[in-house]
C-alpha cells in the first residue's frame, strides 16, 4: 500500500501527479496505482456521437 496523494515518475518526460483520496493517511493497492499510471493517457475521457 502507498500514499494515496503524490507522483509517480513513469519515465524522465513523464510524471503522473495524482490525488485519490482527501483523508492524508489514505493508502491504495501499489499495484492498481502501476497500472494505472501506466494507463492514464488511455483512458482519459473520450467524445461519444450517437446519431
Amino acid at each position: 500500500m502507498i500514499p494515496a496523494q503524490g507522483e509517480v515518475v513513469l519515465n524522465k518526460n513523464d510524471t503522473l501527479r495524482y490525488q485519490l483520496a482527501t483523508e492524508p493517511r489514505a493508502a491504495v493497492h501499489a499495484g492498481w496505482l502501476l497500472g494505472f499510471a501506466f494507463l492514464a493517457k488511455d483512458i482519459a475521457p473520450k467524445r461519444l456521437y450517437i446519431n
